[in-house]
C-alpha cells in the first residue's frame, strides 16, 4: 500500500494536549446574574492558580455562539474505492454538542415523556447547533454523527421519539417490595411486622445494590468510550446527558441504621467512578451537561394507585410510609449530588426540576456554546500521577464561572514494569476495549489511520474430510462453507504511537484485531496479531510520510452483508483507534 494517511482535520486555533504536553487548557463559561453569557473579557481579567500557586496564562481566546447561521459539516476526505479512514471530522464553528439518550438508567414510566420532548426539541434546536446524538442502553450507539442539518437532525430526533422503550425496568422498578407472610388464626395469610434484619429483607437489598452496581459500570463504561471517541476532535465538546436516573452517588442501606448498625455498614459509594468519569472526560475537553428526563418529581410514596399491600401490612408495619417516603427523599438528593458534582467537576451545569426536557437540552447548548479558553504551562514540573485543583477567578467582577476543576498529573506511559499509572485494573483495560469493539459503537481517534480493504472472489470449499479439526472449524483456512477473504492494508500514523528511543532505534508494540459481524452483531469470525516494532530514524521518517505499513486477513461467509470492525491498539499505553466498514460499501471483483 503505497498511498498516504488521510489529511488530517486542519489543526484548531487552541492547542490540545497530548499525553506528554505541558500544556493545560482550560475552557471557562462567564456569566451574570441573569445566566446571561458575559463577552469581551481580556486575559488580564482572569487570574489562574493550580493547588494554590499562579500560573501564568500563554493563551487566550474567546469563543462565541453564532446562532443564525448553519455552519456545514466539513466533507470527509475523498478516497479511493474500498479504502477507509477513522479521521473524524465534525463540522466548523464553535463547541461540538453530544445529546446522549440514556435508556439504560431510565425507568420506563419516564421514557414516553422524554420521547415526546424529542419531538419538539427536533423543531426547537437554535440554528448552527453542532450535534451528534447517542444511545445508551446495554450499549452505547451512535445514532447520528455531527451534523449542524436541521433536516438531518429532525429526522434522526423522530426517530428517536418513535423508538420502542429500549430498556427494561430500572432496577428501584424490578427490585421486589416482598414481606414475609404468617399464618393468622383465621387461616388467612398475613404480612409479618417489618424486620430490617432477615433474611428476605437483607436479599432485596442485595438485589438492589448489584442491580446499581452493574448500571453504574455499563455507565462509565460507556462514558470511557465517548471521551475515546471525542479526544481526537479539537475544541470544547458540551455532553448533554439525558437520564431518568443518575446512580454514581452514595447507595445508603438505611435499614442497617434501624438496626443499630453504623449507618454506612452496608452502603456503596461510587464516588471514585464520578471521579473517573470526569477525569476521562476532561483529558478530551468535554463539559458535561446532566438534564433529569423525569421532569418534576412527586413522591410515589402518597399516589393513590400505590397498592397498600396484602392485608395487614400497615398495621404490622406501620412505619413503612415514613421509610419509603425517606427513601426517596435521600435516593433524590444523591441523584441530584451526582449531577451537580459531575457538572461542577467539568465545567458544565446541571437541569432538574423541570418538565420542558427540550427546553433544558436548548438551554445546556447555549450554555455551553459561550467560552474562554485559557492556557498555561504548569510551575509544578512534577509529573507524578497524582491529582491537582485548578482555581480560576475573575479580577474585580462578580460573575458565575463554569470550568473544569483539576487533571491528573500524569505523564508515564504504563509499562509491565511501571504499574503505579495504571488508573484501572488490566482487567477493566481488556474490558474498555472488548466494548469499544463492539458492531456499531463510536469510533475512538486516539490512534488515526487508513485502510485498504481487498475482498477476494468466492471461495469454494474443496472436498476434503469432515472429521479434521480445520474443517469443523468455521471459516477456517480450509472451510466448509463458501467464503470470501478480505486482505486489510493498513497505513498507522506513528505520531500517534508511544515509542522507546533506545541508541537511536524506536520501539513499540501494536495489536491489529478484525471482528466480523453480520447484520444483526453476531460475531462471525476475529483475527488479532501483536507486532512489535524497531524501527531506525531513517524508517521512522518514512512511517510519517506513508505511514506504518501492515497488513492482516480475514474470512467471511460469501452470501450477505457483514460489518469488519478494525482495531489497532497501543499496547504500551492502551490508546486505541477503531474503524468501522461495512462490506455492501466495497467494490468486489467479478466472480
Amino acid at each position: 500500500m503505497t498511498s498516504s494517511l488521510a489529511q488530517q482535520p486542519p489543526p484548531s486555533e487552541t492547542p490540545t494536549i497530548r499525553e506528554n504536553a505541558r500544556i493545560v487548557v482550560i475552557d471557562v463559561v462567564v456569566t451574570d446574574s441573569k445566566n446571561q453569557p458575559v463577552h469581551n473579557l481580556k486575559a488580564s481579567d482572569f487570574v489562574v492558580r493550580e493547588d494554590n500557586l499562579a500560573q501564568t496564562i500563554r493563551h487566550f481566546d474567546e469563543t462565541a455562539a453564532t446562532p443564525t447561521i448553519a455552519t456545514p459539516s466539513l466533507p470527509q476526505p475523498k478516497l479511493p474505492p474500498n479504502t477507509f479512514t477513522n479521521v473524524v471530522t465534525g463540522p466548523q464553528g464553535s463547541a461540538l454538542n453530544i445529546i446522549l439518550l440514556d435508556a439504560l438508567n431510565t425507568p420506563q414510566t419516564s421514557q414516553p415523556s422524554i420521547r415526546s420532548q424529542l419531538k419538539i426539541l427536533a423543531e426547537t434546536l437554535p440554528p448552527g447547533s453542532r450535534v451528534a446524538i447517542f444511545g445508551l442502553s446495554n450499549d452505547l450507539v451512535m445514532l447520528q454523527g455531527f451534523t449542524s442539518d436541521p433536516a438531518v437532525l429532525k429526522a434522526v430526533l423522530a426517530r428517536a421519539a418513535a423508538t420502542a422503550t429500549l430498556q427494561a425496568a430500572s432496577a428501584s422498578e424490578t427490585s421486589a417490595s416482598l414481606g414475609p407472610m404468617v399464618m393468622s388464626s383465621s387461616g388467612a395469610y398475613e404480612a409479618s411486622p417489618y424486620d430490617p434484619g432477615s433474611a428476605l429483607a437483607t436479599f432485596n437489598r442485595s438485589v438492589d445494590n448489584f442491580q446499581t452496581e452493574e448500571r453504574v459500570r455499563q455507565t462509565v463504561d460507556a462514558f470511557t468510550q465517548l471521551s475515546r471517541y471525542l479526544a481526537a476532535l479539537p475544541g470544547r465538546k458540551n455532553l448533554i446527558w439525558v437520564s431518568g436516573s443518575f446512580p454514581l452517588g452514595l447507595l445508603v442501606d438505611t435499614d442497617s441504621a434501624q438496626m443499630g448498625a453504623r449507618i454506612f455498614d452496608n452502603s456503596v459509594d461510587f464516588s471514585k467512578s464520578v471521579t473517573r468519569i470526569s477525569d476521562e472526560l476532561s483529558k478530551s475537553r468535554v463539559a458535561i451537561y446532566p438534564v433529569d428526563g423525569r421532569g418534576v418529581q412527586a413522591d410515589s410514596t402518597f399516589f393513590a394507585s400505590n397498592s397498600s399491600g396484602p392485608p395487614g401490612s400497615l398495621r404490622n408495619d406501620p412505619g413503612r410510609i415514613a421509610r419509603e417516603s425517606s427513601a426517596f427523599e435521600s435516593r433524590l438528593i444523591s441523584e441530584q449530588s451526582t449531577m451537580l458534582r459531575l457538572a461542577d467537576d467539568t465545567g458544565g451545569h446541571a437541569f432538574y426540576g423541570s418538565n420542558d426536557i427540550s427546553g433544558l437540552i436548548t438551554k445546556a447548548i447555549d450554555s455551553g456554546s459561550n467560552y474562554y479558553t485559557l492556557t498555561y504551562v504548569p510551575t509544578n514540573k512534577n509529573w507524578n500521577g497524582k491529582q491537582r485543583k485548578i482555581k480560576v477567578a475573575l479580577e474585580g467582577h462578580h460573575y458565575q464561572l463554569a470550568y473544569r476543576t483539576g487533571y491528573i498529573a500524569s505523564d508515564n506511559p504504563v509499562t509491565p514494569s511501571n504499574q503505579q499509572s495504571v488508573t484501572e485494573s488490566q482487567s477493566s483495560v481488556a474490558s474498555a476495549i472488548a466494548v469499544t469493539m463492539k458492531r456499531g459503537a463510536p469510533n475512538p481517534s486516539e490512534i488515526l489511520f487508513k485502510v485498504l480493504v481487498t475482498p477476494s472472489g468466492i471461495i469454494n470449499p474443496p472436498a476434503q474430510d469432515t472429521s479434521s479439526k480445520a474443517a469443523k472449524h468455521t471459516l477456517a483456512a480450509v472451510s466448509l462453507h463458501s467464503q470470501r477473504r478480505y486482505h486489510i492494508d493498513y497505513a498507522v500514523d506513528p505520531r500517534d504511537i508511544h515509542w522507546d528511543d533506545e541508541h537511536g532505534t524506536r520501539s513499540a508494540n501494536l495489536e491489529f484485531m478484525i471482528i466480523g459481524y453480520d447484520a444483526i452483531g453476531n460475531i462471525m469470525n476475529d483475527v488479532n496479531r501483536v507486532v512489535p516494532l524497531h524501527l531506525t530514524e531513517q524508517d521512522y521518517a518514512a512511517a510519517i510520510r506513508g505511514g506504518l505499513q501492515l497488513s492482516q486477513e480475514i474470512a467471511m461467509p460469501a452470501k450477505g452483508d457483514f460489518y469488519l470492525r478494525l482495531g489497532v491498539i497501543d499496547k504500551t499505553t492502551n490508546n486505541i483507534g477503531t474503524l468501522e466498514v461495512s462490506t455492501a460499501a466495497l467494490t468486489f471483483p467479478k466472480s
